[in-house]
């Protein structure tokens, strides 16, 4: 899964999780973040973003299925909240 971020500062700490397991931490710089995380597993996407004490979250609308008959290799754009 591709995954980008745009931050304002340096620093945060980044973490893509997938079935509830981390799949991907990245220290922050400032501009463009991106990157693959892979090992996707079934259940919900989310994404972790802890800045100065605050922790922003986004999760996607659709969870990784194993018996999935279609593959949507569309992007999701999710605010962090």
């Amino acid at each position: 899964m591709n995954v980008a971020i745009i931050l304002a500062d340096a620093g945060a700490t980044m973490t893509v999780y997938s079935g509830n397991k981390v799949i991907s931490t990245k220290t922050g710089v400032k501009g463009l973040n991106a990157w693959s995380a892979t090992g996707l597993k079934t259940g919900a996407v989310k994404v972790e973003v802890v800045v100065g004490g605050v922790t922003l979250k986004a999760s996607g609308g659709k969870a990784v299925t194993a018996d999935a008959a279609v593959c949507n290799y569309n992007y999701q754009v999710v605010a962090l909240k």
